[in-house]
Order: structure tokens, then sequence, then C-alpha cells
């Protein structure tokens, strides 16, 4: 009796140490397979790559400015701030008297600060009329000393020259169409004279001199140097 009690407590003994044993070896086998969870998942997640947060770059767009057309410059026409007004003179007409003509108070009129007269010593009767407007004079020759039309221009300026009115002389009027000036001694000067001072008085009279030796350009006449 007491054999069987002895062999059934050791059989007791060994059932109880093997369901400790699966127990512990249960144990540990759980707790080997969290560690090796927990291994693997740090080990998944240090080999996770790292996420790259990508910055979009943001470029700097340069503005393209289109080239401007250029613009269609504005033609001004520069204005003088004193434009010289044509110089008037008296009509001609005033001073016919049929075959007479006023010359000294036509010259006087157009500006003339004095008219005078010479005779060159050839004779009583006056061979040049002078007319004298400041920096210019005029020299009209009569027909007791010239048989043509003569008619100079000369100047008071430095340095410059007097010039000359230009003729046809070819046109047989200059020679043959004489018209009294005056009726106390009878002076004469041609017909083309007369009716050449106009243009010349206009010359003068609108003419300023800018640089030395400048003189008026007047239509038919002769610039000598």
């Amino acid at each position: 009796m007491n054999k069987k009690v002895f062999f059934l407590t050791l059989c007791l003994l060994a059932l109880i140490l093997s369901l400790t044993g699966c127990a512990d070896k249960q144990v540990q086998e759980e707790r080997e397979l969290k560690i090796e969870t927990a291994t693997e998942n740090i080990q998944e997640e240090k080999e996770e790559p790292e996420k790259v947060v990508e910055i979009e770059e943001v470029k700097e767009v340069e503005e393209v400015v289109e080239p401007e057309e250029p613009k269609e410059e504005e033609i001004i026409e520069e204005t003088p701030e004193e434009i010289q007004e044509e110089v008037e003179l008296p009509s001609q007409d005033s001073y016919w008297n049929l075959n007479y003509f006023d010359l000294t108070q036509y010259l006087l009129d157009c500006g003339a600060k004095e008219v005078t007269t010479s005779n060159e010593d050839i004779g009583p009767i006056p061979s040049i009329i002078r007319a004298d407007f400041g920096d210019f004079f005029l020299e009209i020759s009569t027909n007791n000393y010239e048989q043509v039309a003569n008619i100079f221009i000369g100047t008071t300026l430095p340095d410059t020259y007097g010039f000359y009115r230009d003729f046809d002389y070819d046109n047989d009027s200059l020679t043959t169409t004489y018209i009294i000036v005056d009726l106390n001694d009878g002076t004469m000067v041609h017909q083309a004279s007369i009716e050449a001072l106009p243009d010349i008085i206009k010359g003068i009279k609108s003419f300023t001199q800018t640089t030395p030796g400048e003189r008026p350009v007047i239509e038919n006449c002769i610039y000598p140097e």
C-alpha cells in the first residue's frame, strides 16, 4: 500500500513538473515571440526610408518686359521767339507823276536816314544819288554817270564787302528809258534802277549779320569777293 501511494505521488509530481515545464516553455516562447516581434518592428522602423519633404522651390519668375516700340518722334517746329515780319514798303505808284518819280521822298519813306547827291567832279548834274540806311547804303548811278543802270550796295559792317545789283544789259530799255528824279536840276536815273529798289531795300532792312563778312542774300545781285 505504501508503495502504491509513493508511486502515485511520484507520478503526480512528474505530472506537475511536466505541466510546469510546459507552462514555462510557453511563457518563454511568448516572451521570445514578443521580443522577436519588437525587434522586427524596430528593424522595420530603421529600414523604413526617411520621408523626404520636398520643398517646392519657388523660382522668381523674371517678368519678361517686351521692349516698347519706339514712339514716333513728334516733329516740333521751332519757332524763333521773335519772328521778323516782312518789311513793308510804300507803293511806288504814289511817287509817279507822268515821267517824274520823286526818288528822294521815296527813299526817305522807305527808311533812309539821309539822301544826298554827288557829281563826282564830272559836271553840275549829280552822277550818284546816295541813300543811307545805317549798316548799308545805296549808290544809284544817274544817266550823267553811266549810260546803263547801276546800283551799288555798300556797307559799314566790318570785314564785309559791298555788292551790286545785276541787270540785263542786253535789254535796250536800260539805256533808253530815263526817269526824271529831280525837277530842279533835271537829274535822271534809269527806270530799271527805280524798279529794282524795293527788293534791295527789303533785303538790307531785314538782314542781321551773324558772322563777320556775311551779306544779305538778295535776288539778282552780284557778290564780289
